[in-house]
């Protein structure tokens, strides 16, 4: 009996009578694919059977380059990541490739499917706008290893992540010791799902402030852009009167905004409100800001995102997803 060959992505191309680039567009959910090139193809793949995951991955022919998307080039904290990553490939052929997504979903997906057009090894995601299921989709193409993404549902691809909700709780029960109760959180715009490190920043802070009886205290004022100078209508809602004692930042950068404001409103840190931060970045060190923060190890989340890249395309199928430990980093603010 002779075995039945499994279908590749080049006989659903030869079946079609389209392009292996086609295909892989379809495959994708690319831009610009129309529903009859779409519906020419998924019928090939639904008479020969095709499973992309399985088949796909194994056909292409290492390049070894590997690509990053980033979010933000402004972020403070990207930078320990990205050391994180080269320390990881040091000793390795790969070169990792960066594309910036400006914080846009759409542009997200346009660099990563340049990526897989330029036949890249594998994507490291850090923090993506877009939702799961995309991830997903693309991860059934290529290997993928997401950073700023709580999951431990997905198969198809692997995460890693700081212990966000612990970090949060850490600068509630800081703050508590200091005897400071009035705690309120200085979050991102409202997370559009489950898994953003927004989220679980705010569940830890939810959490830790119920522990210690303070759930009538539980106050989030939302940032409402990335950068810039703080409005000051925003400012109001967050010290409010009787003053705030305390503000917890969901990032550094934020915090450091905060600390502008404060400083052009005559207030005084931390002798009137006390600011702590989340990231522990290099600026947050400097001894102009020394800036309380919780440390989630920008270094170790790189390295530990190409320890598992490099696992999964030496032919690792099941998914990993490893939450790292965090500590806060006490300093002058708080």
């Amino acid at each position: 009996m002779v075995k039945k060959a499994k279908p590749t992505i080049y006989t659903v191309a030869e079946d079609a009578g389209v392009s292996i680039a086609a295909v892989s567009k379809v495959l994708r959910d690319a831009y610009g694919v129309s529903d009859v090139l779409r519906e020419r193809v998924q019928a090939s793949i639904d008479k020969l059977g095709y499973r992309p995951r399985t088949s796909a991955r194994g056909l292409r022919g290492r390049t070894y380059a590997l690509g990053t998307v980033i979010s933000d080039m402004r972020n403070t904290f990207l930078p320990d990541i990205m050391e994180g990553m080269r320390a990881g490939l040091a000793n390795t052929p790969y070169r990792n490739l960066i594309g910036v997504s400006n914080r846009s979903t759409d542009t997200e997906t346009q660099v990563l499917e340049s990526m897989i057009d330029h036949n890249m090894d594998g994507v490291i995601l850090v923090a993506p706008q877009m939702p799961a299921s995309t991830i997903e989709r693309f991860a059934n193409i290529i290997p993928t290893v997401v950073i700023g993404h709580h999951t431990r549902q997905q198969a198809s691809y692997d995460t890693v992540n700081a212990d966000d909700e612990s970090g949060a709780k850490l600068v509630v029960e800081h703050c508590v010791s200091r005897g400071l109760r009035d705690i309120v959180m200085f979050s991102g715009k409202t997370p559009n799902q489950e898994t953003s490190v927004i989220t679980q920043r705010e569940t830890g802070y939810r959490d830790a402030m119920e522990t210690h009886g303070l759930t009538d205290k539980v106050r989030i004022v939302r940032a409402a852009e990335l950068g810039g100078a703080l409005h000051g209508e925003q400012l109001d809602l967050l010290l409010k009167e009787p003053l705030t004692e305390a503000v917890f930042c969901w990032s550094d950068q934020l915090a450091i905004r905060l600390l502008a404001a404060l400083e052009e409103r005559k207030l005084r840190v931390p002798t009137d409100i006390s600011v702590v931060g989340f990231d522990n970045s290099s600026t947050a060190a400097l001894p102009q800001i020394s800036l309380t923060s919780v440390d989630q190890s920008g270094i170790g989340l790189g390295k530990a995102a190409i320890e598992l890249m490099l696992d999964r395309i030496a032919g690792r199928a099941e998914a990993e997803h490893r939450l790292l430990d965090v500590a806060l980093v006490g300093r002058r603010t708080a």
